[in-house]
């Protein structure tokens, strides 16, 4: 099947082909010392392959594009929906707090450290 992408700005649907980074490297001579010490500038551009109704491939960003759809299934359907009450109640319950270990900030009900692996809350096993 396929995953479908919509570019954010024209709300042009795409089929998602794969994707990547591209990368660049830039010397430019500098201010001061000319080509002597030249300034270096390189980076990654994380970037996806997407093909239009007619086949035609085209590169776009990432932070452009929005997953609409994946193996003819909306994006939304594979995320468990949740009552406004049922959130409500564990948004209310829920306290942010930091680990002792590295201070990273988690929720009282989070069991272990996301940052740093710390066991924050003990499961108790019940006996017969």
């Amino acid at each position: 099947m396929a995953t479908l992408v919509k570019h954010k700005e024209s709300g042009k649907i795409f089929v998602l082909i794969g994707t990547g980074y591209g990368a660049y490297k830039a010397l430019l001579p500098s201010v001061m010392g000319g080509s002597m010490f030249p300034h270096e500038e390189a980076a990654e551009i994380p970037l996806a392959a997407l093909s239009d109704r007619y086949g035609n491939i085209t590169w776009m960003l990432t932070e452009e594009l929005q997953v609409i759809e994946v193996d003819g299934k909306a994006i939304r359907d594979y995320f468990p929906s949740e009552s406004a009450q049922h959130y409500q109640q564990a948004a209310a319950a829920t306290v942010e707090e930091s680990c002792p270990a590295c201070g990273f900030r988690v929720t009282s009900m989070t069991k272990s450290c996301p940052s740093c692996g710390l066991t924050l809350i003990l499961e108790e096993h019940e006996e017969s």
